[in-house]
């Protein structure tokens, strides 16, 4: 059996994921942590792009322990709608209300039943977007629901 995966950031969501384990034993949320439902579309030289990853995470430390991450992937039309891991471990709409550092990468890798990896889709943005720094988003408390990012391929 064979799956999809856009592996750099899966990887970079699963360490997330394994430091969000250790707010099971230190702790939860700082008080006011507030999400907002966020939606949008991603285009890479004015062109819909399918199965990118867009990565949503607070400028600065809004609970104890691991911080919120905020994911989503787009469709054929290059629309996301994203949905953020609390500390907490609960899955809810949208993101952190504020700033927040985003990241954006495209590349898919297929594995096999041994872990084999193949590249099915070449990265096509520089790390300027895959590894952050880039792009950012403020979150209002009302969200977002057209955010619009038109990126530059390499």
């Amino acid at each position: 059996m064979h799956r999809v995966r856009n592996a750099k950031l899966q990887r970079w969501i699963a360490v997330w994921g394994i430091l969000g384990l250790s707010v099971l034993y230190s702790g939860c949320s700082k008080p006011g942590v507030d999400y907002a439902p966020v939606s949008g579309r991603i285009t890479i030289d004015g062109a819909a792009i399918e199965g990118a990853r867009i990565v949503l995470v607070p400028d600065q430390q809004v609970a104890e322990g691991a911080q919120p991450v905020a994911s989503g992937t787009t469709d054929a039309d290059g629309r996301f709608v994203l949905k953020t891991l609390t500390p907490e471990k609960e899955l809810v709409d949208g993101a952190v209300v504020g700033p927040n550092r985003a990241t954006v990468a495209t590349q898919i890798v297929e594995l096999n039943d041994r872990g084999a990896e193949r590249v099915i889709r070449k990265e096509m943005l520089g790390p300027e977007y895959t590894n952050g720094g880039k792009l950012s988003v403020d979150v209002p408390a009302a969200g977002l629901d057209a955010l619009e990012l038109n990126l530059q391929g390499k």
